[in-house]
């Protein structure tokens, strides 16, 4: 656990995280002609409106990023 997250409340608990994150990376790997397209944010270069269009950008790295973070309380 990092210090900054010290004090946190997260939905999952350390184990939790870890095996959520575990999921996640094992799916990607099984999965990755599916997934690639969705582990990193859109570029401007390949669609330069997309965030017009998409008010909350979702993409595996962030949500991997997130329960890292603990950003994810409920």
């Amino acid at each position: 656990m990092n210090d900054e997250n010290i004090g946190i409340t997260s939905a999952f608990d350390d184990n939790e995280i870890q095996r959520v994150i575990g999921i996640i990376q094992d799916y990607c790997e099984r999965k990755k002609e599916q997934t690639v397209p969705f582990m990193e944010r859109v570029s401007d270069k390949i669609a330069p409106d997309y965030r017009q269009h998409v008010p909350a950008e979702m993409y595996i790295a962030l949500v991997l990023e997130r329960l890292i973070n603990k950003f994810y309380r409920t």
